[in-house]
């Protein structure tokens, strides 16, 4: 199988009429032309949907809510810097590796994301944040609760 930007500069080789004419760089320009806009397209999309995931798992694994962290000790802000660092490459290198694997071993991949990421998120996640919302919300009533009895022991 040839790619389409293949097929249109072998498409000017194989035309005879086309090795004498113009034709014979119209093709491998507009087949380079096409390649050159869809790497831009490519690249100047990349980001916009790179950023917000990125931002949702550094939000998960809560990097900034360390106590160091928080006091912004330069140890603290070095070593947040390396994770930052670290969780963004790791993002993309999850997004970009499954895409040079070969057509085979990429099929394989596909199939155990569809039926075993996929299928959990859509079937357990649900009830997992449920569980979760309504635990931080019992937690969040007993801390409630103890401050006030914290507050009326400071008042006696």
């Amino acid at each position: 199988r040839n790619s389409p930007i293949a097929h249109m500069a072998h498409k000017a080789m194989q035309n005879n009429e086309a090795q004498h004419g113009v034709s014979r760089y119209v093709y491998p320009t507009f087949a380079f032309s096409c390649f050159f806009f869809f790497l831009v397209k490519a690249v100047a999309s990349f980001p916009l949907f790179l950023w917000p995931l990125v931002r949702e798992v550094e939000a998960l694994l809560a990097l900034n809510e360390e106590p160091a962290a928080e006091l912004m000790l330069p140890w603290s802000i070095a070593g947040q810097r390396s994770k930052r660092n670290a969780v963004r490459v790791g993002i993309c290198l999850m997004m970009v590796l499954p895409t040079l694997l070969p057509t085979e071993s990429y099929a394989m991949v596909k199939d155990f994301i569809i039926a075993g990421p996929m299928t959990a998120v859509h079937l357990l996640f649900p009830a997992v944040i449920g569980l979760l919302a309504i635990w931080r919300h019992w937690t969040l009533l007993e801390f409630r609760e103890t401050r006030c009895e914290t507050m009326q022991r400071i008042r006696e």
